[in-house]
């Protein structure tokens, strides 16, 4: 069946296609999902929908996307959704002589009575901007999740992982989770609402093996030098010497390199594409094929497909790529954050400089790009040399790949940059190891921290209780540092414990039969300043940023219908915060401790019953 709104100017149309499973209307749900982002962020969200339907096959799925970027994709899309909508708004209609509200208002309302016909259980706002949450709350349906409006145009976030974007991917690089699994988390969540059941794991390792890409040539490399940001492109020069090392190393004379790219890739770059044209020419005219503004997406996808390895920026031909199981390497500069948004799946690489400064948003003011000097051509061609000799990668070698690159790689160049390779921890999340053994305080310290976070949100929002390694301190700077932030948790739990103590104070109050309005407004003032003295604390321990803002978000969307609901919820948000840093507090105390009995024999932690048993009594 094929229904939609046509119009030679489209505001919004819809594609539908053949459900994919054939079950009974009241078996299935039905989920829609606005993601009005970029490219890179529609195909993470179709493989973390892929992913999700393979363990729950009965729900049916409505994609809502931009038509400029979703519609490229509509040959993926179509694998997984059971309807697609798109939205178009582009600025030059708003001049149309013949456009008025009331048409506009129409063409909203037809277009959204024609997703409602659909019968909603859950709609999922994976775009956290304004113009997404307004479009989430307009969509009727019985639960919502992600960025929506109240009746007073406030904004509300629904779920858990969501506050969890809001709070800590939004907001700097803290969070230990590739966007898919935090998709999927979110999706998850939707299940758990309709069905008041936790025990729902999406099963991702199977997911992938059952998606083994048997069309690979094993000697074609596909070159994507293109990104969507200046701060996240690689300067053109420098892809022209990586292109002529990889070609002129005679280890490397079976590969050929297919490089692509958009028509505007191709007319942006005519000095990088004369290069190439010049280069094929002269040389190697069976090894070097320039498809730069050549392929349409279905047929970049089918080049990618039968790729052995995917080279480039962080873009979404490393996400069409993942969607493929292709191995990846990715080179992140400017304001790209590893382990947000490396290719999602196993042994993917990615390639990160060391800059103070990295990664930075992608508003902050920067005329040099000073990040973009620390990874250098030669280590990408060392780098890629290295990997090629490898051979049968599998997870489990994760940890040899510490020599192995070590002796492959001049410490001169792995001295500017981290390595990173994705693997699958064993909750299902994908999480990236470093495979270089020179670490910077900075770095080491941050990804203490992201192992901390992992462990504590999995367990606070999955209930998944995954073990990781102690880390082995080594470095007296990092051991001092967490010292420091010990004595910043003390502060946060302090903070927490007088949260505790006006709350019920507030509740108190409410029960006696005629509540003093002054004492209340006293308390529900001294709960404000607590509120600000915790997001005081983050300017000197930046690390519990996580944690701080997580749960001043959750204060923001506190449940309740009345100030006597709203008392109780906020009661348990500063109990549940004073938990969650006491859960963080003792992963630092026995890092501490291994350190100090300098102890080295195998020893793996996790959150200990009787906390387990805590927590469910509160």
């Amino acid at each position: 069946m094929n229904s939609s709104l046509h119009h030679k100017d489209t505001y919004f149309e819809e594609q539908s296609f053949q459900d994919l499973v054939d079950l009974k209307a009241e078996d299935q749900k039905t989920i829609a999902i606005i993601q009005i982002s970029r490219m890179g962020d529609v195909l993470q969200t179709i493989l973390a929908t892929k992913i999700f339907k393979s363990s729950f096959p009965n729900t049916n799925f409505i994609f809502i996307g931009r038509i400029q970027f979703a519609k490229p994709f509509e040959f993926i899309l179509k694998e997984t959704f059971n309807h697609i909508y798109y939205v178009n708004f582009p600025k030059h209609y708003w001049n149309l002589n013949d456009l008025t509200l009331d048409k506009l208002k129409s063409k909203l309302k037809l277009f959204l009575s024609s997703i409602e016909e659909h019968n909603i259980d859950s709609v999922v706002n994976l775009t956290f901007s304004k113009s997404s949450s307004y479009l989430a709350t307009l969509i009727s349906s019985k639960h919502k999740f992600g960025l929506i409006r109240n009746s007073s145009n406030n904004l509300l976030i629904g779920g858990k992982w969501s506050k969890f974007v809001y709070s800590n991917v939004m907001t700097g690089d803290f969070s230990p989770f590739n966007l898919v699994d935090v998709f999927k988390n979110i999706l998850t969540e939707t299940i758990e609402e309709q069905n008041s059941n936790n025990s729902h794991q999406l099963k991702t390792n199977n997911f992938f093996q059952s998606i083994s890409n048997t069309n690979i040539n094993q000697y074609k490399i596909i070159v994507h030098p293109f990104a969507s940001h200046s701060k996240k492109f690689w300067k053109s020069s420098y892809w022209q010497q990586l292109i002529k090392m990889l070609l002129e190393d005679e280890h490397l004379s079976i590969y050929s390199f297919v490089v692509v790219g958009s028509l505007n890739d191709k007319k942006n770059y005519l000095e990088f594409n004369n290069f190439l044209d010049n280069y094929i020419t002269n040389t190697f005219s069976n090894r070097l094929i320039n498809k730069i503004g050549i392929l349409d997406m279905q047929e970049l996808s089918d080049e990618i497909n039968t790729s052995s390895l995917f080279l480039g920026h962080d873009s979404m031909g490393g996400h069409l790529a993942a969607i493929h199981k292709v191995p990846t390497i990715t080179i992140s500069i400017g304001s790209v954050r590893a382990h947000e948004t490396t290719p999602y799946g196993e042994n993917n690489f990615n390639l990160v400089p060391k800059t103070t400064c990295f990664p930075c948003f992608p508003d902050t003011p920067c005329s040099n790009y000073i990040c973009h000097l620390d990874v250098s051509p030669e280590l990408i061609f060392y780098f890629v040399h290295a990997l090629l000799s490898l051979e049968n990668l599998e997870s489990n070698e994760i940890k040899t790949l510490y020599s192995y690159f070590t002796q492959k790689i001049p410490s001169t160049y792995l001295k500017t940059s981290n390595i990173y390779q994705s693997y699958f921890s064993n909750n299902g999340m994908q999480t990236l190891s470093l495979v270089n053994t020179e670490i910077d305080f900075r770095t080491e310290t941050l990804n203490i921290f992201k192992n901390f976070y992992n462990i504590l949100w999995s367990f606070l929002f999955n209930d998944d209780d995954i073990t990781s390694p102690i880390p082995e301190i080594k470095c007296k700077k990092i051991f001092n540092e967490l010292k420091e932030y010990l004595i910043g948790l003390k502060y946060v739990s302090d903070v927490n414990s007088f949260g505790e103590k006006y709350s019920l104070l507030l509740l108190e109050e409410f029960e006696i039969a005629t509540p003093n309005i002054a004492v209340i407004k006293e308390y529900s003032k001294k709960i404000q300043e607590i509120d600000k003295l915790a997001l005081d604390l983050k300017f000197k321990y930046p690390m519990l940023s996580p944690l701080i803002d997580y749960y001043h978000v959750c204060k923001g969307n506190l449940k309740g219908n009345n100030i006597i609901q709203m008392a109780t919820s906020s009661l348990l948000n500063f109990k549940e915060a004073k938990y969650s840093v006491n859960i963080l507090k003792e992963f630092i105390e026995k890092t501490l401790d291994r350190s100090r009995k300098n102890f080295y024999s195998e020893n793996n932690w996790i959150i200990r019953p009787e906390i387990n048993s805590t927590r469910s009594e509160s």
